[in-house]
């Protein structure tokens, strides 16, 4: 990848962008380790407050899975 920009919402009290996420896949073939950077560092910045459909841990994971998920849909589309 060459450029990427990563917002994630509804894991903290505002809108974040995770710099450091995107950070991890810039200039990456985008392999199972450099998804597994980007969605740790995800998971790092989210703040998420719990309720009763999830814990805040449940969704800090979240963040990250989604994340991950999100990179590689991207990557498959840009490369057909």
């Amino acid at each position: 990848m060459t450029t990427c920009a990563i917002g994630l919402t509804n894991v903290a009290d505002t809108a974040l962008f995770a710099r450091a996420a995107a950070q991890a896949v810039i200039g990456s073939k985008l392999d199972k380790a450099t998804l597994a950077r980007a969605s740790v560092a995800a998971e790092a910045i989210a703040s998420p407050a719990a309720d009763g459909r999830g814990s805040a841990e449940y969704r800090r994971k979240m963040a990250g899975v989604m994340t991950a998920r999100a990179l590689s849909r991207a990557f498959a589309r840009a490369n057909g």
